[in-house]
Formats: C-alpha cells, sequence, structure tokens
C-alpha cells in the first residue's frame, strides 16, 4: 500500500456520491409513480423471464475475463432484449442482470449505476436505429418498397440517423 492511502480516499467525493444517489432515488421514485413508459404485454414479461437468467451467467462468464476485456458472449441476450423487449423491459434487463456480478465483486454502488448505464445507452440507441428504419427493414412494409419516394425518404432518415449518432462525413 501506498504511504497516505485509506480505502476511503478512493471513489466519489462524498458531494457526488451523494448527488448521483440523487438521481438514481428520484428516476426510480418517477418511474414507480409513472409506471412503463409503454404498454408491456403478457408475452414481453415472459420473453424477459427467460432472457434475464441467460444475461445474468453470460454477464459472470464475461466479467472473468482479464483487463475488462469482457465477453462478446454478454452482448447477446442484451442485444436480443434489445431487439424482442420494451425499452422499459431492456432496461430492467440490463440492470438486473448485472447485480450478480457487481455483489460477487463488491462492486461500488455508483460504479454499478455507471456499467448499468453504460450498458442500457447504447442498447437503447440500437432500438431507437431500428425503430426508425423499421419501414426499410421490416417485410411488414414490403408493399412501400416500390414507392418511388421510399428512397428519398430513407436518405432523409439515414441521414438524420448518422447525424445523431455523430458520424463524421454524414451526407446531408
Amino acid at each position: 500500500m501506498r504511504d497516505g492511502y485509506h480505502s476511503l480516499d478512493r471513489g466519489l467525493g462524498r458531494q457526488a456520491a451523494g448527488l448521483e444517489l440523487v438521481i438514481v432515488l428520484a428516476t426510480l421514485t418517477l418511474v414507480a409513480a409513472l409506471g412503463p413508459p409503454e404498454a408491456v404485454e403478457r408475452s414481453d414479461w415472459i420473453a424477459f423471464g427467460v432472457l434475464l437468467p441467460l444475461a445474468a451467467v453470460a454477464h459472470l462468464l464475461g466479467a472473468d475475463r482479464t483487463k475488462h476485456q469482457g465477453s462478446q458472449l454478454s452482448l447477446a441476450p442484451i442485444f436480443t432484449a434489445v431487439l424482442i423487449l420494451p425499452p422499459s423491459l431492456t432496461t430492467l434487463l440490463i440492470a438486473l442482470a448485472v447485480i450478480p456480478e457487481s455483489l460477487r465483486r463488491r462492486t461500488d454502488w455508483y460504479i454499478l449505476v455507471f456499467n448499468v448505464c453504460n450498458l442500457v445507452a447504447p442498447a437503447l440507441l440500437a432500438r431507437a436505429v431500428f425503430d426508425a428504419t423499421g419501414r426499410f427493414h421490416n417485410p411488414a412494409h414490403a408493399r412501400e418498397w416500390s414507392d418511388p419516394s421510399l428512397e428519398a425518404a430513407f436518405e432523409g432518415v439515414w441521414s438524420l440517423v448518422l447525424r445523431g449518432l455523430g458520424a463524421r462525413g454524414a451526407s446531408t
């Protein structure tokens, strides 16, 4: 141990930890008071119940990699959740799936929150892109694909997606 180093010296300062705790508690309170932002069907809960243990085990296995490299395996259930679950259940699945590994490692709560956000944000962004472009890849819209104005609509959506993601050199 270094001179003057104590376990209390690591981590967030009290004010930063307090602010993060207030934000987390306020968010949980709002979600509990307002309910999920979209309707959640029984089939969504069944899929959630199947995916949650898979995601937790995959995350545990991926966490054993060296240098925090993780395993692509831990992303597979999250990718599946993004495609088949409503965003609120995807967020809940990710939050619950990382808890076993965090308990095993005794991760500080604010690091757990950061790790959840680090997985949730890209997952929800991927879902938003998937939803925005659904008209162009979902076979339910196949009749529209012969519409001559569809290419211009696609270019508009694709340009917006690229600019929104901050891609360099995106066409306008």
